[in-house]
């Protein structure tokens, strides 16, 4: 029997508190819920410098002056994987921009 596929979340830009959700093989609730820079370990990412870099040891960090919030924490699942991402309703009704990479592994 072949190891589950893993899912690797990459850069997000992140101007607003947005929300990552990860509904792993059919859940209907998410398992696993997260705003960027808090899963790194930064509470307020408003209060520090545009061109700040931060680090949270090798699966984690900062590397771009609007957002580029990044994470390698491996995620286990068997058949399928739905990210979501969305604004937080603190940011009021609206439409904003920003951008999430998702990347898997399949049978690793």
């Amino acid at each position: 029997r072949h190891a589950p596929p893993l899912l690797v979340h990459g850069p997000a830009r992140q101007d607003r508190l947005m929300w990552v959700e990860y509904y792993i093989d059919g859940e209907s609730t998410p398992s696993i819920a997260f705003q960027p820079s808090m899963m790194c370990g930064l509470g307020f990412p408003t209060q520090i410098a545009k061109d700040f870099e931060y680090s949270a040891g090798g699966l984690c960090g900062k590397t771009a002056p609007v957002g580029g919030w990044s994470n390698t924490f491996p995620i286990p699942f068997y058949k399928s994987a739905v990210v979501t991402v969305r604004a937080d309703p603190s940011d009021g009704a609206g439409c904003y921009g920003g951008y999430v990479s998702v990347r898997g592994t399949p049978r690793l």
